[in-house]
């Protein structure tokens, strides 16, 4: 797939470097993931998640 793409000057393999900063918002955002997931969650947002894993 990456390979479609001809600004993709690495291997697949190899590792971005991500600034402090990046890695800030990255790890902010999957703690506010986190959160909401820990949080009741309503029939809806269920059901979409049930949906979901069932095509994983």
């Amino acid at each position: 797939m990456m390979k479609d793409y001809s600004f993709f000057s690495y291997d697949a393999n190899e590792a971005l470097h991500m600034s402090d900063r990046e890695k800030r918002i990255i790890l902010g955002c999957l703690d506010e993931i986190r959160a909401e997931l820990a949080n009741n969650i309503d029939r809806h947002t269920k059901q979409i998640l049930h949906n979901d894993r069932r095509r994983g």
